[in-house]
């Protein structure tokens, strides 16, 4: 159950990314940058990276009991995106082409997002703590799963968002960091979900 301070967490961390993407919105149309190159990378791995650590922190910050070693959490993470990236969106983008057919009607989103996307993704969080934590000692209560899968479900993400943002070309950064703190918030979910009852 969540107490007091658990819920002071929850709005801390709501209100901090809500004005971070407040601020890239402010930014984006105050300046109007138009990035190219490392400028654009910079800006995407920022972009990418800040909703991400605010989730991870909050989810961390649950694990009062015995919290984890934050080396092995923040290993998750990295792991989470180098599977993302490496195995991940290949699977999805080049061998399933998901581009190519997820958007044709609703009900073929419904299911590609679902048995596809989702099947895919969730497979490689899975794999993740399955494979690089789950047989440690430090791996030892429901909290663990929960804070280690959402570790590799926040790497996860980072590497969806880090792709959309650098694909779009800086494009509409303020636009592009609601997507991004959405897609952060529904992998932190899906991932602490699937890690509880791991």
């Amino acid at each position: 159950y969540l107490d007091s301070a658990d819920h002071r967490m929850g709005v801390i961390a709501v209100v901090g990314l809500l004005v971070f993407v407040g601020a890239v919105i402010g930014l984006e149309r105050a300046l109007n940058p138009d990035l190219t190159g490392a400028a654009l990378m910079v800006t995407g791995v920022v972009l990418s990276i800040v909703p991400a650590a605010i989730w991870l922190f909050f989810f961390y910050l649950q694990d009062r009991l015995e919290p984890e070693p934050v080396g092995h959490v923040a290993r998750m993470f990295v792991i989470g995106l180098a599977l993302a990236g490496a195995v991940g969106i290949p699977l999805t983008d080049q061998l399933f082409r998901v581009q190519e057919w997820l958007y044709r009607d609703t009900l073929t989103q419904a299911l590609g997002a679902v048995f596809v996307l989702g099947g895919v993704e969730a497979f490689i969080i899975f794999a993740t703590v399955r494979y690089f934590i789950f047989d440690s000692p430090e791996f030892d209560e429901r909290a663990d799963g929960v804070v280690y899968a959402t570790a590799a479900a926040l790497g996860y993400a980072t590497a969806l968002n880090l792709q959309f943002i650098l694909s779009s070309g800086g494009a509409e950064l303020g636009g592009a960091e609601v997507f991004v703190a959405e897609v952060a918030l529904a992998q932190a979910a899906f991932g602490g979900l699937l890690g509880y009852f791991l």
